[in-house]
């Protein structure tokens, strides 16, 4: 795993990440936007289409396609990690929510990270990444001026390692995230002031992972 850690630690918020910040009409569902202060929020995504909006596009660097019902990224270059995410401006990140994704590494470099994205925060270049990488580890890090590691690349049971799917999910209750792969419980660390309401997916290096399901519920602000 020494080579995720120096990858990890070389990229900087001014990396080339592949993605926009979409129009603020364009950030959200009209049924999400129409919700009231208190209720239910829902966000959801099976990437049967792409009617939410993700960035899709390709460069001399990666390829990222929504295809046969999935968010589909590939990484070219070693020396770079890409991401694609949505700003959901309605969430209360005040009240419980979860975020959670189906990936699925198909290819490429089995010892680099890919998953979830969550509670980042643009404006403060503060992001925030739950990864595990195929060789069966995962890690908990955050950007806030430099790479800060929560949790060290750390072996895992509970990683499907191959062309199997993985769950990830992050849980807030009061003041904690909950971090889970494929609903088994592997850590917990305090919440931060920070955290913002972007979320999404990133695939770290020169690999293919393809991402489907990808859900939030919490409280509408």
């Amino acid at each position: 795993m020494i080579r995720i850690t120096l990858l990890l630690l070389a990229l900087t918020s001014g990396i080339k990440t592949h993605a926009q910040i979409l129009p603020k009409e364009q950030q959200q569902l009209d049924s999400i936007e129409t919700k009231k202060d208190g209720v239910p929020f829902f966000f959801f995504d099976d990437f049967s289409d792409n009617r939410n909006s993700w960035p899709l596009f390709s460069t001399a660097d990666h390829e990222m396609t929504i295809t046969s019902g999935q968010l589909k990224i590939t990484g070219i270059s070693d020396q770079l990690n890409y991401r694609a995410w949505r700003i959901l401006e309605k969430l209360d990140l005040n009240k419980d929510f979860s975020c959670s994704v189906s990936a699925t590494w198909i290819e490429g470099a089995g010892n680099n990270g890919f998953g979830l994205e969550y509670c980042s925060n643009s404006s403060l270049e503060s992001f925030n990444l739950f990864n595990i990488s195929n060789s069966g580890y995962y890690e908990i890090i955050k950007f806030k001026s430099q790479w800060i590691t929560l949790k060290p690349w750390t072996a895992s049971s509970f990683i499907n390692k191959g062309n199997a799917a993985n769950v990830l999910r992050i849980e807030k209750t009061g003041n904690d995230i909950h971090y889970f792969i494929n609903e088994h419980l592997v850590d917990k660390f305090p919440i931060d002031s920070e955290y913002g309401k972007m979320f999404g997916v990133r695939v770290l290096a020169n690999q293919t992972v393809v991402f489907d399901n990808f859900e939030l519920q919490g409280i509408a602000k």
